[in-house]
């Protein structure tokens, strides 16, 4: 994704006053006649990236921190340095 399509998810949830959102999980394949999609690991980089985004732009959108919006990430956490890379 970009970041003009991070910041624009964001002020949605922001303006939609979301009570949370939760990012990662999994992202869909590419292969045919797939179903589902890809998790773990793999995902652990851009869960991240999309975590930092969304996190930068609902701030920026609301910076009462009393109202802002929780996160929930998953996707390529393993250890306890995973946990603090997402922190």
């Amino acid at each position: 994704m970009t970041d003009d399509q991070y910041k624009e998810i964001s002020k949605v949830c922001v303006d939609q006053k979301i009570d949370g959102i939760i990012i990662g999980g999994c992202l869909p394949t590419d292969l045919k006649n797939a179903q589902g999609g890809v998790g773990g690991e793999v995902i652990k980089e851009y869960a991240n990236n999309a975590l930092k985004m969304v996190s930068k732009y609902t701030k920026e959108l609301q910076p009462d921190k009393s109202k802002q919006i929780p996160l929930i990430s998953q996707g390529g956490i393993f250890t306890g340095k995973d946990v603090q890379e997402w922190l």
